[in-house]
């Protein structure tokens, strides 16, 4: 009981900076709540919604000259507000939820380092790296719509991931199923995410009898398709397309020559990715505000993980970022690089399965801890600037 004390203390402090950025009202309702308006049309037997306030972002259609609005984000945070539009009506607390949801992914991520051999102190400072260090820490403390698809994205995949790697050999083919199921919400969340199935995979089959793999790559395809039928079903009902969530048909997306994906925004994302080095809310260089990333995507390339668990993490990785790296949107408003943290999951747990495991030198120990702290400081300065700006 003792070695997950350390966690219940970084919840009670998480929970005292939400206080304290909503003056005490730690029920505070987000008001960019589509997902929370969209709960409760579904309550009423509705997929669209109506008479929207002007600032929340939707795709606007007419039914036999009936004017509706579509939500143009995946539907798997609308499904997690279900429970709390029941209880709460319009008023959720998705600013505590949200919070607590994003704990309990940093839980896992320490769970998973300890059960890979590391102490309990570096579970938790390498957990803390990940979740208080990069830009998760200030997308935690505002349930809005873009906060919550990188948040439920996290913890799906990261609950996914760590389903994969367990090893257990008790249900096998449930545990394959189930992990496939839990990565496609992270893809129902961020469908770019979908990518870290290929790490996925690695992790269930890498310690697999061989005679089983097969079975147990069928039973994660069957958990993976599940869910991502049913969103495709979804985008067809609205859209006609079962793989448009309704970005493509946003006015503002409607009105852009080269549409959402482009390699001509390339270089304007690196530069706000990796080299602006001002505090500047279109982004801020990953080198400045979440430097503890950079060094976990370092360690991707240093020896002692298996070779082919580097590559797929690598690949994955690669995937998700590179694709972001080609969109139109490259995060606006923000501090740092928000869409950076979709890279997370795959990263810390690779990180806490083989980073901080007992052979690990003390040097690269106080190294890594040293680049962690510092990124702790720097994002709770940043989630400061980013609340107190004006806009918010």
């Amino acid at each position: 009981m003792r070695r997950w004390l350390p966690g219940l203390v970084i919840l009670a402090l998480w929970i005292a900076v939400l206080a304290y950025r909503t003056n005490g009202h730690l029920l505070a309702h987000s008001p960019f709540d589509q997902h929370t308006r969209q709960a409760l049309a579904w309550l009423s037997g509705k997929y669209w919604l109506q008479n929207t306030p002007q600032w929340l972002e939707v795709v606007l259609q007419a039914l036999k000259g009936v004017p509706r609005e579509l939500v143009s984000f995946p539907p798997v945070p609308t499904l997690m507000e279900l429970p709390w539009a029941l209880l709460f009506g319009r008023y959720t607390p998705n600013s505590l939820v949200m919070l607590i949801t994003t704990w309990l992914a940093l839980l896992i991520v320490a769970s998973v380092a300890m059960r890979a051999g590391s102490s309990p102190w570096r579970a938790w400072l390498l957990s803390l790296g990940f979740f208080w260090g990069t830009q998760i820490f200030y997308l935690s403390l505002d349930a809005q719509v873009w906060h919550q698809g990188h948040l439920y994205g996290i913890f799906f995949a990261i609950s996914g991931l760590a389903l994969a790697s367990s090893g257990s050999q008790r249900y096998p083919g449930t545990r394959a199923a189930l992990a496939g199921f839990l990565i496609a919400l992270a893809a129902g969340c961020r469908p770019f995410d979908l990518a870290a199935s290929a790490y996925g995979l690695y992790l269930l089959l890498a310690t697999a009898p061989k005679e089983r793999r097969a079975r147990l790559a069928a039973a994660f395809a069957a958990g993976l398709a599940i869910p991502l039928a049913a969103m495709g079903w979804y985008n067809w009902l609205r859209f006609g397309e079962p793989w448009e969530f309704g970005h493509r048909y946003l006015p503002w997306s409607l009105q852009l020559p080269k549409g959402l994906f482009h390699p001509i925004y390339l270089r304007r994302n690196l530069w706000y990715a990796f080299i602006n080095l001002n505090m500047d809310g279109r982004g801020t260089s990953l080198f400045l505000t979440a430097p503890f990333l950079v060094f976990a995507f370092a360690s991707l390339f240093r020896k002692g993980a298996p070779r082919l668990e580097r590559i797929t993490a690598l690949g994955a990785v690669s995937v998700i970022f590179l694709i972001q790296l080609f969109h139109e949107s490259n995060g606006w408003f923000q501090f740092g690089y928000r869409y950076s943290v979709d890279v997370i999951p795959v990263l810390a747990i690779f990180a806490a399965r083989n980073l901080m495991t007992p052979g690990t030198s003390p040097t690269w120990t106080r190294f890594a801890f040293g680049i962690a702290a510092l990124s702790v400081l720097v994002n709770f300065y940043g989630a400061y600037w980013f609340y107190r700006l004006p806009h918010q």
